[in-house]
């Protein structure tokens, strides 16, 4: 046997098991990245979208006037029925019959879930004719008649009971509109409820010449 050979494949054998032994162990799980993964570019983190906040509009608009529905009903004197402007007659017509008015307005269709801030109905300038306001104030109310005819005289529901020395220059109607606005439409009545049928004279006011105006403030989230 040749014992230098043997010996030189011992010593061999032995120092191969000895780097084995003293190399670094990797721990259980974790893998060691090759070259080429430590090379691999770097991405950079996704950009994300920025926060939009919502922000809340504040708008006004003008109802239609439905000058169609619009006008003064007077029992016992023809024509009854005096449509088609604001209400030419309020109040009492010589010694026979005393007339009201109505005004209606198509409320515009808003933005979704928008809220109404203020509403306001400016009539206009009144013409007068006598003393109506002599006898009693002139009242406003809130009706809901649809299309006007005859019928509807005295038809003021009673739930607006707002009352003037003399003609006013605009109304707060919010609380109205905000009710009216699920209808689509607005309609207000207006009259005396004194008068003197024994004077001989006309007592009454004419809003005939005016533009009557509803004006909506509100504001919804965009």
């Amino acid at each position: 046997m040749n014992y230098k050979k043997a010996f030189t494949l011992f010593t061999v054998v032995l120092l191969a098991f000895m780097i084995q032994a003293c190399a670094p162990s990797t721990p259980a799980g974790i893998t060691v990245p090759t070259p080429a993964e430590n090379n691999a570019p770097v991405q950079p983190p996704t950009a994300q979208p920025p926060t939009v906040e919502p922000v809340t509009v504040v708008a006004a608009t003008t109802a239609v006037f439905d000058a169609g529905n619009s006008g003064s009903l007077c029992p016992k004197r023809s024509p009854e029925l005096a449509l088609g402007s604001a209400p030419p007659i309020i109040g009492e017509i010589g010694d026979e019959y005393r007339c009201e008015g109505y005004w209606t307005f198509i409320i515009p269709e808003l933005p979704s879930k928008s809220k109404i801030l203020s509403a306001t109905f400016s009539p206009g300038a009144c013409t007068m004719v006598g003393n109506p306001f002599a006898y009693g104030p002139l009242y406003f109310e809130y009706a809901a008649v649809g299309e006007i005819d005859v019928t509807d005289y005295g038809r003021g529901d009673g739930s607006y009971q707002s009352e003037y020395a003399e003609c006013p220059a605009s109304i707060d109607v919010t609380a109205y509109v905000r009710t009216g606005l699920r209808s689509g439409s607005l309609q207000i009545f207006a009259a005396f409820y004194a008068s003197d049928y024994g004077n001989g004279t006309g007592d009454y006011i004419s809003y005939q010449a005016n533009m009557p105006t509803l004006t909506i403030e509100y504001s919804y989230t965009q």
